[in-house]
């Protein structure tokens, strides 16, 4: 038996592993280009055509550039023959999940769904349809990252309950139904919405200010600085002094204020003039001085030019103290506030601990917690207002 191959890359030897295979070694690495091999026996001659591809150009991506989860990989060569396989590899993870969705002489495209974080080794298995020959081609200058990007969140002040718009991209991964976890200031959103690929709405929850933490269904995070949560309802004590922010910044416009601060006390809205509890009523910051426990309920707005900000209401909470050796309803020692819960306030008792309750009390709410209760003495009333 003979062996010949014509081509750009000379042959070293050969070897006949069995009747139906033949091992041929090559001196470098097959370039690309066309191969005869031709096969000599007693009983005649064979000959087959064939050509690898040594390197893949990628088209659509700068040399060094990262490729993540829904991108379009555009694969160029001149090696390509007839109908083809062609299955993206990864030295470090094995099969790179992707489609290949066209293919000519000339060209592969695959969308990528996912692969190894950091992986920049990522080759293709090319094989000729209907034949047993196959070649692998590096991919140079591509690295997957599947770090998900965050573009523009809107907006970027926000309450509980409201919805933030995030856009960017490597946010959703093909073929993967699982949505990307969001969190605002270490707070897990409440709901997490898919509007497209690269758009999510995030609605938050209890949240916090700080970052805005995006994780993706391949574990990947990412974050976005600068959120500000504003917490509306103000729990405070009766006497505190407070100060509201506008969530607008206004401009002074002509001879009026850029800012009207308004209050309804259950009237109605109206606007506020500074005095013995109010200052900096035309300023962004607006003080609440000494608080009276009747203001609760109230709620507050600025109008900055034509916009309304974010409305805050006033609530009184006032706990009782795990640490409290007198557990007398009556004791203001025992209560957060240092005072005697009244009418206005909103009670919290967390367990587990027995509160007695010597005289007749009333509050604007109640919640025990933790198996707290209550020892009201016979013929004494609690009366809890809502």
């Amino acid at each position: 038996m003979s062996v010949f191959i014509m081509g750009p890359s000379p042959m070293t030897s050969y070897s006949v592993m069995n009747p139906n295979v033949i091992e041929v070694n090559f001196a470098i690495p097959l370039q690309p280009g066309s191969y005869v091999l031709q096969v000599y026996t007693n009983y005649g001659q064979a000959k087959l055509v064939f050509s690898p591809f040594a390197t893949l150009a990628v088209n659509g991506f700068p040399l060094n550039t990262k490729i993540g989860p829904g991108d379009t990989l555009t694969l160029s060569t001149s090696s390509f023959i007839g109908n083809y396989s062609g299955t993206l590899m990864s030295k470090t993870c094995g099969t790179v999940s992707s489609y290949m969705i066209s293919q000519s002489l000339n060209q592969a495209k695959f969308v990528i769904f996912s692969d190894c974080q950091g992986d920049n080794q990522m080759y293709m298995h090319y094989q000729p349809e209907g034949s047993c020959q196959s070649a692998d081609a590096d991919i140079g200058g591509i690295t997957f990252d599947a770090t998900p990007v965050i573009s523009s969140v809107d907006p970027l002040t926000a309450r509980k309950g409201d919805t933030v718009t995030i856009k960017g991209k490597y946010f959703n991964i093909p073929n993967n139904p699982a949505l990307p976890e969001i969190s605002f200031g270490g707070v897990k959103a409440d709901t997490v919405i898919k509007v497209a690929n690269n758009i999510l709405k995030a609605v938050v929850g209890a949240g916090a200010s700080g970052d805005i933490l995006l994780k993706n269904a391949l574990n990947v995070s990412s974050t976005y600085t600068g959120f500000t949560f504003v917490d509306t309802a103000k729990k405070i004590c009766p006497g505190s002094t407070i100060t509201l922010t506008s969530n607008w910044e206004g401009i002074a416009i002509c001879c009026g204020y850029a800012y009207y601060w308004q209050v309804d006390d259950g009237t109605g809205f109206k606007d506020l003039s500074d005095g013995l509890y109010y200052s900096g009523v035309h300023q962004r910051t607006l003080t609440i001085s000494n608080i009276p426990s009747s203001f609760a309920g109230y709620k507050y707005r600025c109008l900055t030019n034509v916009v309304y900000s974010f409305t805050h209401t006033i609530n009184f909470v006032n706990t009782f103290l795990t640490t409290a050796t007198n557990h007398n309803w009556e004791n203001a020692t025992s209560w957060s506030c240092g005072t005697v819960p009244d009418a206005y306030t909103d009670v919290v008792i967390d367990g587990p601990v027995v509160v007695n309750i010597n005289s007749n009390k009333v509050c604007r709410s109640l919640t025990l917690k933790n198996g707290a209760s209550l020892n009201v003495l016979p013929g004494v009333h609690l009366t809890i207002l809502y």
